[in-house]
C-alpha cells in the first residue's frame, strides 16, 4: 500500500491516496477504498468499497478567531 501512496487514516481500515487530494475552499477531499474479507455461503470474498474523506485545512481555533474578527464590530 505504501508503494501506491496509500495511507491509513484512523483505525477503520480505510486507505486513502495521499498524492491525489482535491482542495475545495478550506477542505481537502481524499479518495480511497476500504477492503475487507467477508464469509458468505460459498467461502471468503474480498469486498472493496470506494470511500471519500473530507479533512478541514484549518484548526477550530483558527476558524473561531476568523469568526471573531468578522463579527467583533457588530452589536447584538
Amino acid at each position: 500500500m505504501r508503494r501506491l501512496n496509500f495511507v491509513e487514516i484512523g483505525k477503520s481500515g480505510k486507505y486513502f491516496n495521499s498524492k491525489d487530494k482535491c482542495l475545495i475552499d478550506n477542505l481537502f477531499m481524499y479518495s480511497g477504498f476500504k477492503a475487507n474479507f467477508v464469509m458468505l455461503e460459498k467461502g471468503y470474498f474480498l469486498r472493496v468499497d470506494s470511500v471519500k474523506k473530507i479533512v478541514r485545512n484549518e484548526t477550530v481555533l483558527q476558524h473561531i478567531d476568523q469568526l471573531y474578527r468578522i463579527h467583533k464590530d457588530k452589536d447584538r
